[in-house]
């Protein structure tokens, strides 16, 4: 069987076939980039083909159809990354259009983000009648933390708003991979920073989150590429009643414009391009990305009492070497430290001392192979229900 994994996005599509039960790497992946203009498909980081797609729903269907002349066997599961579950699932969702429906209403919740697997999902339904479809929600992860960590400190008809958490398909990887990396042991308490143009760090102990950096929204806690992180709400107040900026300017520059970018004057939002630049402002922004970490580790070591294992994911958790040289070097008064000869290979696995006692791991994202297990479950546990 084949189980094909989804992550839409608003101008793109990215892929990973898995073929069989066998799920640790995928056969095929890829994307398609440039939905409504220019678009391409991308396969295996080397085919490059031209297409003609004005949105999702074509997009799907020539990804299907060119899909079908690589495989031998019929696509029988799909899993799609779903960004925001709300407070009602914490566990994968097996599709159907009543609940569908209800994805609607978490719109506002992610708007940067739901619109665009809500128009997958329907393209799949179109394109591929019959075979289950699968949500995989970044939120479910973090269901676990209690309410002392995600009821805000607002009045009473406010507390809905509730800390949700992201990147909990990033840290349900984690979890599931690392015994391997780890005499087979998961350790009880994890610091783990998923580090990309988004990022977070999140605590988790025995398996579960506890607690995490990103909050009711992906704007909150570490600076990113270009958004900015944990923010005075005061700063927030006075842009919109003293400098007259509106809500829309605010949520684009705030999103779009701030991070590392807006600390770099504009320069990138790439933390490569700045660690190569001369640019002073460069150098200050990641000298700023550096703080932020160091402000955000320590607290979240501290909410658990303690920490026994330190990993490193996403792009630049796994590729910036300076970044977590650095940030573990500030981290020296607590016991972490680096082997800097293995820090520089980048290579997943242990990159700490092996007579250290609290070990330090980079950990390579694989999103797409706990969503295709996920989907897999799923579907098994409601076929044996049923």
């Amino acid at each position: 069987m084949s189980t094909l994994v989804l992550n839409a996005g608003s101008s793109s599509i990215k892929f990973a076939l898995f073929q069989s039960q066998d799920i640790s790497k995928p056969y095929l992946s890829g994307q398609i980039e440039g939905i409504g203009h220019n678009a391409s498909l991308i396969i295996n980081d080397q085919q490059n083909l031209p297409i003609s797609c004005s949105d999702h729903k074509q997009a799907i269907q020539i990804l299907l159809e060119t899909l079908k002349t690589k495989i031998s066997s019929p696509i029988s599961a799909l899993g799609h990354r779903v960004v925001h579950g709300g407070e009602k699932w914490s566990k994968p969702l097996l599709l159907n259009p009543k609940n569908l429906n209800h994805l609607n209403t978490l719109i506002p919740l992610a708007p940067l983000h739901m619109p665009h697997h809500i128009n997958a999902i329907q393209a799949c339904f179109h394109s591929m009648p019959g075979v289950p479809q699968v949500a995989c929600f970044d939120t479910a992860f973090h269901q676990s933390q209690p309410p002392e960590i995600t009821t805000p400190p607002l009045p009473q008809e406010w507390q809905h708003l509730k800390r949700y958490g992201f990147h909990g398909l990033s840290y349900q990887h984690i979890v599931r991979h690392l015994p391997s990396l780890h005499n087979d042991k998961l350790p009880q308490k994890i610091l783990a920073a998923h580090l990309g143009n988004g990022a977070s760090l999140c605590a988790i102990i025995n398996g579960k989150s506890f607690a995490t950096t990103m909050g009711f929204s992906t704007l909150d806690g570490l600076i990113m590429g270009s958004r900015s992180g944990a923010i005075d709400p005061g700063v927030l107040l006075h842009l919109l009643r003293v400098e007259h900026i509106s809500p829309e300017t605010l949520h684009h520059k705030l999103y779009h414009q701030s991070g590392l970018l807006g600390l770099s004057r504009g320069l990138s939002s790439d933390v490569r391009t700045l660690s190569e630049s001369k640019n002073p402002h460069a150098a200050f922004a990641l000298k700023k990305l550096v703080s932020s970490l160091t402000q955000h580790t320590g607290g979240l070591i501290a909410l658990m009492g303690g920490i026994d294992a330190f990993v490193f994911t996403g792009g630049i958790g796994e590729n910036a070497r300076h970044i977590r040289q650095q940030l573990i070097q500030n981290l020296n008064f607590l016991g972490l430290n680096l082997n800097n000869a293995q820090n520089q290979k980048s290579k997943e696995g242990l990159i700490s001392n092996p007579e250290d006692t609290i070990p330090i791991f980079i950990v390579n994202a694989n999103e797409e192979a706990v969503i295709a297990s996920l989907a897999l479950e799923c579907i098994s546990s409601h076929q044996k229900s049923s």
